[in-house]
């Protein structure tokens, strides 16, 4: 037998009990990590996959655990979307993997918020009858043409969002913003033919568009809002690859795992949060996250989840939750109904 594949290195890892038990401790309770590590390796088995970095393909399944959401093509809550990376100093170029969620993913991980009681996104069409009212009564409405032959083209995309104490909001996003955003963000081809998912499966990546953009200040949670912001970083630049290597990949030794590389792109100004934390600054935040989760009556990641966080990602988790608990003390913000119970769906 020869050496085995990249892919089948990181499903012989996924299948450890000690990668299964790491497992339960980021799945929510109502998850199960055998079947988590199962679908993981039916994803792994693609072909697209064969030669993703094995550590890369691990701190995926990792990322789609913390969120709660499990890896399955039928479900189309996440999927694993492999890249090209040139690695300027050992000259070579590696297949890194990244996670992308689904529009199923992002309505399901506002469902498990526990703070909505439904976010639905709505393809309009050109025969559509179609109203839409900013201001101080901002109001949508649709009333859809079903007939196929008389509806039409695509000509814009709406979400509506329900609080559970009664409140919505709607995004809404028109067809010349979406097609600039496709032809930015699309595959091309040597000729400058585009392919791939925004030409495949265009309703549903509008209406993935549409969600992020709503979701992401709608302050459900902050993992919500960090996964919207980490997937626009990866898209911006798709040479980047996130930061969020597990922890517990150094002693699983499977590898060497993936460190932060250098953008090719143009440099970009230094934020305060790019710099890595020290572990006395990193079991800071994790405190702090804990506590301010707790001020919102908020379901809380383990300390063991929230350490093995990407810094970023952690810090901005942090900020976002200071922000959330600055405005739940405004007295004009404050619900009329208590939105920190559990969500149906975690039961």
């Amino acid at each position: 037998m020869g050496e085995p594949t990249c892919a089948e290195r990181a499903i012989a890892t996924i299948r450890k009990d000690v990668t299964v038990n790491e497992l339960r401790k980021a799945l929510p309770q109502h998850m199960d990590p055998e079947r988590f590590a199962r679908l993981a390796v039916t994803m792994y088995r693609r072909p697209t996959l064969a030669k993703c970095d094995p550590d890369s393909l691990l701190a995926v399944a990792f990322e789609a655990a913390q969120l709660g959401l499990y890896l399955d093509g039928h479900l189309q809550h996440a999927h694993i979307v492999p890249f090209k990376h040139y690695d300027k100093e050992t000259r070579k170029t590696r297949v890194l993997a990244q996670l992308m969620v689904g529009y199923p993913g992002y309505i399901l991980l506002a469902q498990n918020s526990g703070k909505v009681i439904s976010i639905q996104p709505v393809v309009v069409y050109d025969g559509d009858d179609f109203y839409c009212q900013r201001g101080t009564s901002p109001r949508i409405d649709h009333v859809p043409d079903h007939n196929p032959d008389t509806r039409g083209n695509l000509c814009a995309v709406y979400s509506v969002l329900t609080y559970r104490n009664g409140h919505q909001t709607f995004e809404v996003m028109p067809r010349v913003e979406l097609m600039a955003i496709r032809k930015k963000y699309s595959k091309k081809g040597r000729e400058g033919e585009e392919y791939g998912a925004w030409v495949e499966h265009f309703p549903a990546m509008c209406m993935k568009t549409v969600l992020k953009r709503h979701l992401k200040y709608a302050g459900l949670s902050a993992e919500i809002t960090a996964q919207v912001m980490a997937e626009e970083r990866w898209e911006d630049d798709k040479a980047t690859p996130r930061e969020d290597r597990q922890a517990f990949l150094d002693h699983m030794q499977t590898g060497q795992t993936i460190e932060p590389v250098e953008s090719e792109s143009a440099p970009v100004a230094e934020s305060p949060n790019s710099k890595g934390l020290t572990a006395e600054e990193r079991q800071k935040f994790v405190r702090e996250h804990i506590a301010l989760s707790k001020k919102l009556n908020r379901k809380r990641p383990t300390f063991e989840a929230l350490m093995e966080m990407a810094d970023n990602t952690l810090v901005d988790a942090v900020e976002m939750l200071r922000q959330q608990v600055a405005e739940q003390r405004k007295p004009e913000n404050r619900p009329t109904e208590a939105v920190g119970e559990e969500s149906p769906f975690l039961e």
